[in-house]
């Protein structure tokens, strides 16, 4: 038995076993995401239009922190008037809800739709900070404390770029680590930095360690 239990033991120890327990980590994560995931449907019996199908009655309009100057500025990235934009709204977030708008979203569903996206890369950025901090349990906890925050589930509800910026920090923080591990990733990790960074002004002193 002494013998069965140290064998069990060196394979979760080993490489698949890590493998396994971090899939089930982030599964479990993701999971954890359509359990907290926002929901505000229309309430049956009143002649609304029909929320999208991973929205609620919040994502079918323009509510937010100049929520139509944002959507204003998509647009017309969307339809190539880049001498029309605003040069204070950094373009990160502009380039993702336009490039949206492009493949048939409209301007509030495209906006919407990336910030409900925020709400899954906060939980998966805060657990792999946490995980390259303080260890597995450490990132699990603190993504489970990140799904339950009554701010970010308001932010992602709005339409603005402050879910994106909640949500990327710890996810380029994240991406950074694991360039000591793969050196490789050095080039698309950085790639990912400078989008966020061009997210807009207050991410740009932010020190990615």
């Amino acid at each position: 038995m002494k013998v069965w239990c140290e064998r069990v033991v060196a394979w979760f120890q080993s490489r698949p076993g890590q493998t396994l327990f971090e899939s089930l980590s982030i599964a479990g994560i993701l999971g954890l995401c359509l359990i907290f995931w926002p929901q505000a449907p229309v309430p049956p019996g009143l002649a609304l239009p029909q929320a999208p199908w991973w929205g609620g009655i919040g994502d079918m309009v323009l509510e937010g922190p100049d929520a139509a100057q944002w959507a204003e500025n998509a647009q017309r990235m969307a339809d190539g008037a880049f001498d029309q934009l605003d040069s204070h709204r950094m373009p990160s977030w502009l380039l993702v809800v336009a490039g949206l708008i492009r493949s048939g979203f409209t301007v509030v569903e495209a906006g919407h739709f990336v910030n409900r996206a925020m709400f899954i890369f906060a939980a998966l950025g805060t657990y792999g900070l946490g995980r390259a901090i303080g260890g597995r349990a450490t990132g699990i906890i603190a993504a489970v404390m990140v799904l339950g925050h009554t701010h970010l589930m308001l932010g992602t509800q709005r339409f603005g770029i402050d879910a994106a910026i909640e949500a990327m920090l710890p996810v380029a923080m994240t991406a950074s680590f694991l360039v000591a591990i793969r050196w490789w990733l050095g080039l698309p990790v950085g790639l990912l930095v400078g989008w966020v960074i061009f997210l807009h002004h207050t991410t740009i002193p932010f020190v990615i360690p």
